[in-house]
């Protein structure tokens, strides 16, 4: 009935428009898609992957550190969320180098446990009690990176995570 009083050219103007709606649509389901897409092939959880030092830190390991484990995760929700843990065998030029100068020193009380905030922690991350290590923080306890400097071998754990 509606369609009855119209003129032709109305009419057409409706088709046009209605047209352009679904391609619109059509259009924004499809880009969604391809992000969802995106998002899940780049999500995961690697053990001991090559690829893990460059999925956390977007480069290659520095020269003078191997790597010894490492744990990485990624999930495929719309804002960045991961996570990784890693324990690197250094020497003492490279184990300076690791402290950043956006870290602060924990003091470690007797009994103190692991404050971890990131999640699944593997076992082989920081083994010894926290007084074996020297920690250190974020500074102003915002961030999640953690470091763990051993102060009997030449091993150095680092975790850090985003959710």
């Amino acid at each position: 009935m509606f369609a009855q009083g119209l003129l032709a050219s109305e009419k057409t103007v409706l088709c046009f428009a209605a047209r352009a709606l679904i391609v619109f649509a059509l259009l924004v389901f499809f880009l969604l898609s391809l992000f969802v897409i995106w998002g899940v092939a780049r999500s995961g959880f690697w053990k001991d992957d090559p690829k893990n030092w460059r999925r956390a830190f977007g480069g290659d390991p520095p020269s003078g550190v191997s790597i010894a484990h490492s744990q990485y995760w990624r999930t495929a929700h719309f804002s960045y969320e991961e996570g990784w843990y890693f324990e690197l065998k250094v020497g003492s030029e490279q184990r300076r180098k690791l402290i950043r100068s956006d870290l602060v020193p924990v003091e470690v009380l007797e009994n103190a446990r692991i404050d971890e905030p990131c999640p699944d922690r593997p076992v082989w991350f920081v083994p010894k009690s926290l007084q074996s290590y020297e920690v250190w923080r974020s500074e102003g306890g915002t961030g999640n990176y953690r470091l763990f400097l051993d102060r009997a071998t030449s091993h150095a754990f680092v975790s850090d995570c985003q959710y």
